[in-house]
């Protein structure tokens, strides 16, 4: 329950109390928002909780960046070693299987930039919860989206 000072008497009451039991003067509904806005306040916690989500959430982009770079990058066919067409098409048929792992993580990174910029806490979510199906569609690749997301559960438990 967020607490704010009286105006009159000083005293440490609750935001949403339609006067104060000490004094009795009444408070507007509105006074949360000035209360809030104003300089002199501190900022209250669930604002704090929502930038240390958003660094979670930055770095966990990071690490999805750079694996969709590189992911691009081996599977377009840059760390190709094949030297023969059963090689290649070896490497086509990994290629098609490890697609939907990609495709999830590559979507989860679209939301999770997006929730990092507007502070969506639903998109947070959403956005780990594709980093726990990109891992259950290529098992074989979890390390490579498990930080992201346990960061992005993270970040949405500390968004409130």
């Amino acid at each position: 329950m967020p607490l704010i000072k009286c105006p009159d008497c000083g005293k440490s009451i609750s935001l949403y109390c339609g006067k104060c039991p000490y004094c009795g003067r009444p408070i507007p509904h509105d006074v949360g928002t000035a209360y809030e806005s104003a300089p002199d306040r501190d900022q209250p916690a669930s604002k704090i909780n929502r930038k240390k989500g958003s660094v979670l959430l930055i770095i966990a982009f990071i690490i999805t960046f750079l694996y969709v770079v590189y992911s691009i990058w081996y599977w377009g066919g840059g760390g190709s070693t094949a030297t023969n067409t059963w090689e290649q098409a070896g490497e086509g048929i990994a290629a098609a299987m490890v697609m939907p792992h990609l495709a999830a993580t590559f979507i989860a990174g679209i939301l999770n930039f997006v929730a990092m910029i507007n502070g969506n806490r639903n998109l947070t979510l959403a956005c780990a919860v594709l980093y726990a199906v990109s891992i259950f569609l290529f098992p074989v690749y979890f390390m490579f989206t498990a930080i992201q997301t346990l960061l992005a559960f993270i970040a949405f438990a500390r968004k409130q």
